[in-house]
């Protein structure tokens, strides 16, 4: 089981860097942190066997490399191998997924791939996503409708929002804008 990458459920993608008898500690690549599990956590289904995702970026030996296509084992406690290419001299081998580390937290360059592997992050990196949508909802909440006005290069006061709004949301449109320019 050491070397062996596995993925939970709010942690996301690890490796197995210790194991006995009875437990085992897993390295978390997103966190950084590490966590002991007892053997029955497969069975529980909080962890996971998993694979990483092509064109992942891994370390083997201290060389960077990566992964081109992957050689899934038959057998559960047998290792899964990886055909890598590496990325100072471009040579190919085949890897074992004892022999790899992840360098970058199992970010590929193709967010398809990605999402195609299920690989797409921990809990953690959903709640940064989850701010981040909630931060765009809210101002689209206070354009009240207008999404032009946020990316436009103006700069927008509210009193010409409020009006702009008022002309653009009315059903019947029967406005005169007039504006002397420098008049404040």
């Amino acid at each position: 089981m050491k070397g062996f990458f596995v993925k939970h459920t709010y942690r996301g993608i690890g490796q197995v860097v210790h194991a006995t008898g009875t437990e085992f500690v897993v390295c978390f690549f997103e966190s950084g942190e590490s966590a002991t599990f007892d053997r029955d956590a497969f069975e529980e289904r909080e962890l996971v066997r998993t694979k990483l995702p092509l064109q992942s970026r891994c370390l083997s030996n201290g060389r960077e490399c990566s992964i081109d296509s992957i050689v899934q084992s038959a057998d559960f406690l047998a290792p899964n191998n990886y055909d890598v290419t590496f990325l100072g001299d471009g040579l190919r081998a085949r890897m074992s997924e004892v022999d790899l580390s992840l360098s970058d937290a199992a970010r590929s360059d193709d967010p398809l791939s990605v999402l195609a592997s299920l690989a797409h992050g921990g809990y953690s990196l959903f709640q940064v996503r989850e701010k981040l949508v909630s931060a765009l909802n809210q101002q689209l909440k206070q354009a009240g409708g207008l999404r032009a006005l946020l990316s436009s290069r103006i700069d927008l006061r509210p009193h010409q929002a409020y009006v702009a709004g008022l002309v653009l949301l009315d059903s019947n449109r029967r406005f005169l804008l007039a504006d002397e320019v420098g008049l404040g």
